[in-house]
């Protein structure tokens, strides 16, 4: 599930081809992936990095990124709502509340 929302602008998106097509007009990549782990609140970022291997491996490799990091947070986390708009795409769990973020490091922009 993707939700795009642009309040001061009264744009709300549900659907993720219109958020893709909305999104590359800023030159921003969007893409979902899916694998079969389902994580609870302490699946370790090795286990997260590895249920996703197949999509990163050809992410990082085309878009040159040298690393990939995880962390978790939820909404007691000091700082939650700056760690959600700082970067980091969120990953589900099971109950859908967002609590692992996956961050791309590109050589050139660090």
């Amino acid at each position: 599930m993707a939700i795009l929302s642009i309040p001061d602008q009264a744009i709300q998106l549900f659907d993720s081809s219109e958020i893709k097509s909305f999104l590359q007009q800023y030159h921003v990549f969007f893409d979902q992936w899916s694998c079969t782990v389902t994580f609870d609140d302490t699946a370790s970022q090795d286990e997260i990095l590895e249920a996703y291997a197949k999509d990163l491996k050809s992410f990082m490799s085309s878009g040159g990124y040298q690393s990939a990091d995880v962390i978790s947070i939820h909404a007691l986390t000091p700082n939650y709502e700056q760690l959600r708009m700082s970067g980091w795409t969120p990953i589900y769990t099971e109950s859908g509340i967002e609590s692992k973020y996956l961050h791309f490091k590109s050589p050139t922009l660090g």
